[in-house]
């Protein structure tokens, strides 16, 4: 157990013991209640409000923290209604907004959060920096690079956040931008070495600068302090696809995509994994999955191509095609798969060669490809 946490229970431990000899001490209960639900200790909390509810003096913060630990619990409808009670009240704390926020955004309602920010910046709240990052966190779901580049850039001298200049470090990395999110993730890690969103973006920038061991490194760090995230684990699978455990990299990729089921990213990685250890069938279910996401993708056409023509299956594989190359004229797995109906690129080093092209369409700065890079 991490020794803030050790440190925290024991002070909990110790203000439970105060309160014993001053049992109507709001002060005590309110920090009772704090560090209780940051260390996980529901019931302790539920029992401060229930005490405060009993005698009658839920106030406004009182009021609040029931509504904080509705958030802890995840019951969102009870969260969202006492939140919206305090605001009918006249309370108008930009904390009670950014709460809200947070409910809509833990709840898939990215732009419905979204609109709820936007209006605390223009008031600069004293947690600008956790609502500019919420507000990152909104335009980066919803696929909104170019708009969350522009915000942060606005506010970058503004703040002090490792938590806004990580998830800023990592929108970058998907602009394609690696030296703006190398600065930006530096900046998180002089602050916290152990910023989640930087230590992956410093990963994704160690494979394009072909320090490979240095990629792994931080990857695994990353995934063992946050084995449930996500992109963590989507950009540790690409690593092993680079390196060519594919054993490891389908394990990754698989794991990802249970946190986050409609990356479209991570079930092309997925698909080009099977491809590439010939399990066919599951690899044509990745590109469908990535399909049912988005139809207007062109690699997502483009590596189902490759399937269906490694399949056999030339008529599907021709309308994949033609599918992808109108999307895009230029997408490389659409012109791999009619190689492949052709006879041009029948064999494993050529289609090997291939799938790490795809798979390094992420571009450094200068137009190079992230996996030629490696791969070199």
């Amino acid at each position: 157990m991490p020794t803030q946490n050790i440190d925290a229970e024991s002070r909990l431990l110790r203000l439970q013991k105060f309160l014993e000899a001053d049992h109507q001490n709001q002060k005590i209960r309110s920090d009772i209640f704090d560090l209780a639900l940051s260390t996980g200790s529901w019931n302790i909390a539920q029992e401060q409000l229930d005490y405060i509810g009993s005698n009658k003096s839920y106030d406004f913060s009182w009021t609040h923290r029931l509504a904080l630990l509705h958030i802890a619990r995840q019951e969102w409808q009870d969260a969202t209604t006492t939140l919206q009670s305090l605001i009918s009240q006249g309370e108008n704390d930009p904390i009670l907004f950014y709460n809200l926020a947070y409910v809509e955004f833990a709840q898939g309602n990215y732009s419905i959060a979204q609109t709820q920010l936007e209006p605390l910046l223009s008031q600069n709240p004293s947690n600008l920096s956790d609502a500019l990052a919420l507000l990152l966190q909104c335009l980066h779901q919803q696929g909104l690079i170019n708009e969350a580049m522009t915000l942060f850039t606005t506010y970058e001298n503004r703040i002090h956040s490792p938590h806004a200049f990580g998830i800023a470090s990592l929108i970058a990395i998907d602009s394609n931008n690696l030296s703006i999110a190398k600065k930006w993730a530096k900046q998180a890690l002089e602050t916290d070495p152990g910023q989640r969103e930087a230590t992956v973006a410093m990963g994704s920038i160690a494979l394009s600068e072909r320090d490979v061991q240095t990629a792994f490194s931080l990857l695994e760090k990353a995934r063992i302090q946050h084995p449930h995230d996500g992109r963590t684990l989507s950009t540790l699978g690409m690593a092993y696809l680079l390196a060519l455990d594919l054993t490891q990299a389908s394990e990754a990729f698989g794991q990802a995509l249970k946190f986050m089921p409609n990356h479209i990213g991570t079930w092309h990685g997925l698909g080009w994994c099977e491809m590439m250890r010939k399990n066919l069938s599951a690899a044509y279910n990745a590109f469908e999955q990535a399909l049912q996401l988005d139809r207007n993708f062109a690699e997502s056409h483009g590596g189902l191509a490759v399937v269906l023509a490694l399949q056999g299956d030339k008529e599907k594989a021709i309308l994949s095609i033609d599918r992808a190359l109108g999307l895009d004229s230029k997408c490389l797995s659409a012109r791999y798969a009619q190689a492949l109906l052709s006879g041009e690129a029948g064999n494993t080093k050529s289609f090997m060669a291939l799938a790490q092209r795809i798979l390094g369409s992420h571009r450094t700065s200068t137009g190079v490809s992230l996996a030629d890079i490696v791969l070199k």
